[in-house]
Order: C-alpha cells, then structure tokens, then sequence
C-alpha cells in the first residue's frame, strides 16, 4: 500500500524510473485527482484512490499543541506590526529586500528566519539590518535581553510555530530557490501569506490560499512592498485575510480520515 503519493506534472518525465516498483503497489492512495488520473492510464491493474494529503491534520495538530503562549510574547507590542519571513534562503532576501526596507520605515518589525542559520548567513542579514540604522540582532541574544523594539535574526531551528503566534503576517522561503516550504502551516494560525513564483511542491495548499484570498503570490520586491503595504495600513482586511487563510486550510481536510477508512 502507498499513501500520500503525488506525482506532479513537471516531475512525470521520471515515471519510467519508478515504473518497475511502483506497478508491486494493490493500492495506492493519492493527494489529488490529476495524480489519480495520470496513474490509472499507466496502472490500469492497480487500484487507485484520492484520498487527500494527512499533512493538512498535522499542520492543525501543530497549532492545537500550543496551549500556552512563550515567555517572550509581551515584548512584541499587540498594536505593532510584525512581518515574519520563514524559512529564507539568500536568493529569497535577496528578492525581498526593497520590500523589507519599506517596511521597515513603516514602523514594522521584522523576523528574518533562515531555513539554514549558518553563521555566514545570519551574519550578513544583522549586518544588512543595521546598514538600515535599525536595530538588529540575533534570537539568541535577544532571550537573553530581550526588547520592544529589536529586529530580529532567528539563529537556531524549531521556533517556526511560536513565531507565528505573533505575526501579522508571514512570507514563506523556498519560493525564489524552486521549492516552497509548508505554506500551510502559517495559515493554521490565521495569517495572511505570501510567497514567490515557484510553488510547484507546494501547489495545492498555495492555489487554495490564492482562490481564498488569504494567499499573495510575489514575483520580488514591488509585489510585496505594495501587497504588505494595503494590509500594514488596513487591520480589516488583514484580519479577513487571516480568516481566509484559516479557511482554505480547512477545505483541504479530510486526508487523515480517508487514509485510515482506506486501510
């Protein structure tokens, strides 16, 4: 039995490589129907069923977990703003820096989080932040005196879903660089999100985010400045666009419990 299975369009060209093991499956369960119907013309013997992506429970799950909010949440004020950019590689600041800066005279905070926090990186985005006259510095610094008013570098893993807790609203990395990461997971926290143009691995989640309103998709620095821009100046529409985010992920439930009924 195989579940969970995806085969997207830009990836059917391998086929040919999985075709000897994946013709051994009775059952395979599928994320969408596209991947349903490109299997069943190849493995006509085989049974093949949509049955969702479970990932969507897990994200849930996630922001069920947080029962308690952090010991640092009273130093970001509720009335200021607070852009998290999640998991970024260099070229995504890269594409985002004119961004970053308007929003940075706008009076918004900002959270840098790398994907990697490798010391050169880390480094390089604390140097461009002072380079701003803004205070800059590292997480870790930050727990050990933390503030108000720092601009922050996250330097260390596994602080994604606290982070979220108080954004305002939340860039997804991994968009310039060709694979997005989860932009789901900020959605589960009721967070408008936004990402680039390559979000192939990630196409569901982001197309249902778009159609619901509570997704932008950006193509650099111009986008963002002006998309961040109407929600910074409008906390109606930033809320609506949260409420949208949440919604579209929960349309995409139901992949758990079609797993288990399948097996």
């Amino acid at each position: 039995l195989l579940f969970a299975s995806y085969f997207p369009t830009y990836n059917r060209k391998r086929f040919v490589f999985y075709r000897p093991w994946i013709s051994r499956f009775e059952f395979i369960g599928v994320v969408n129907e596209n991947s349903a119907a490109f299997l069943r013309e190849r493995l006509p013997s085989t049974r093949i069923e949509v049955v969702g992506d479970p990932r969507i429970e897990r994200v849930q799950q996630r922001r069920q977990m947080q029962k308690k909010p952090p010991y640092w949440m009273p130093f970001f004020q509720p009335g200021k703003q607070v852009f998290v950019c999640a998991s970024i590689w260099p070229i995504d600041f890269r594409a985002l820096q004119e961004g970053l800066k308007l929003f940075l005279d706008k009076g918004g905070r900002i959270l840098l989080v790398p994907h990697e926090p490798k010391d050169s990186f880390v480094d390089e985005l604390v140097r461009w932040g002072n380079a701003q006259r803004k205070p800059f510095c590292r997480w870790s610094d930050f727990l050990c005196n933390p503030d108000d008013r720092s601009h922050l570098v996250v330097d260390r893993v596994g602080t994604l879903a606290e982070l979220y807790c108080i954004a305002s609203f939340v860039f997804v990395g991994g968009s310039f660089k060709g694979r997005v990461h989860n932009v789901l997971e900020p959605a589960a926290f009721s967070k408008p999100v936004f990402f680039g143009p390559n979000t192939r691995t990630c196409a569901e989640g982001a197309a249902a985010l778009i159609a619901s309103g509570g997704g932008f998709r950006i193509t650099g620095s111009a986008d963002l400045a002006e998309a961040a821009a109407a929600l910074l100046l409008d906390a109606d529409k930033r809320n609506r666009a949260g409420a949208y985010a949440l919604a579209a992920l929960t349309s995409l439930r139901g992949g758990a419990a079609k797993t288990i009924a399948a097996l």
